[in-house]
């Protein structure tokens, strides 16, 4: 280890807290700081929308950002720019401040090998390392998350001569390795009603999958997926139609396998969760097709083959 050979004042760790830091917060800060100066850092505090701004300016080491109520188990995001890009972690917090202040420590010499002076900054040829932290800021966040739940809006579109049907979805997904999440989603249709001569006749669709979500792009908050899933295909018709007779109902089952892509762009963080809202579309195969007659005439055939393009948001944790 080269520490010895740091200036002090090289060796800067920009501290901040959330606009309103409760009392344990501040207690904790205030630990945090005494234990890092004790080891020959010099902390430095700044507001939370500052504190990107201040690390770059003082080429420091890591930040380090405390949010929410320490007494309660919160969490501290800790940056760490380095030479290897920068990396970020999530730890818990403590009252005291101890075990933070040596995570802190274990994290800055294991990303740093000797924390030699930076090169002065008129002849730095790159941005700070920590603009590629910011880059990876997504990809850190979602290895700390495991589950998410969300819901959309959309539309029931076809090639075969159907309206579109609007609907929504629901689903869920759980994380199994860092960029791959096991998912289920379970979606319905308006009812669309089909006339023909004096007759008329109501559908309704639903479908459900399970399948994975697979991350491709994760840019600052942007991120891209693929997703792939099996499950069934049900529509059910109601009124004058044949099946069935005047009055009555009946419906059908079929094989379904649905594929899609789509992104999602994370507009808030609060407490250990995060916001985002998302597009996606899906093309849906079915083994078969559900064909809707008045008497012995076939008017319209659901199924086989439709799209679902849907927008919503989800909350992942």
């Amino acid at each position: 280890m080269g520490t010895s050979a740091a200036r002090a004042e090289d060796r800067v760790i920009v501290l901040s807290l959330d606009p309103a830091p409760t009392p344990s917060a501040a207690r904790t800060a205030d630990q945090l700081e005494h234990e890092l100066a004790a080891e020959g850092f010099s902390v430095i505090r700044a507001r939370e929308d500052d504190a990107a701004r201040r690390l770059r300016a003082e080429r420091g080491w890591a930040r380090v950002h405390i949010n929410g109520d320490p007494s309660t188990g919160a969490t501290a995001d800790v940056w760490i720019s380095g030479r290897d890009g920068g990396r970020r972690f999530r730890e818990r917090t403590d009252p005291e401040g101890r075990t933070l202040s040596l995570r802190v420590l274990e994290y800055v010499r294991a990303s740093l090998i000797e924390l030699e002076p930076p090169a002065p900054a008129e002849a730095a040829s790159e941005p700070a390392a920590f603009e590629t932290v910011v880059a990876d800021e997504a990809g850190r966040r979602r290895e700390a998350e495991t589950v998410a739940v969300f819901a959309s809006v959309g539309a029931f579109t076809q090639l075969e001569d159907v309206p579109a049907r609007f609907g929504g979805a629901l689903g869920a997904r759980y994380r199994l390795l860092p960029r791959l999440y096991a998912e289920a989603r379970v979606a319905r249709g308006a009812a669309s009603t089909i006339v023909h001569r004096n007759e008329r006749a109501t559908v309704t669709e639903t479908w459900a999958t399970l399948g994975a979500r697979l991350f491709v792009v994760e840019e600052a908050r942007l991120s891209a997926f693929l997703g792939a899933g099996l499950g069934a295909y049900h529509a059910s018709t109601s009124g004058h139609t044949h099946p069935p007779r005047k009055g009555q109902s009946d419906g059908a089952f079929l094989p379904l396998v649905m594929l899609g892509v789509g992104a999602t762009v994370q507009v808030l963080e609060f407490a250990n969760a995060t916001l985002a809202i998302s597009a996606r579309a899906d093309a849906a195969l079915t083994s078969g097709d559900v064909t809707v007659r008045f008497a012995e005439e076939v008017v319209s055939h659901y199924g086989r083959l439709f799209l679902f393009p849907n927008a919503g948001a989800e909350v992942s944790w």
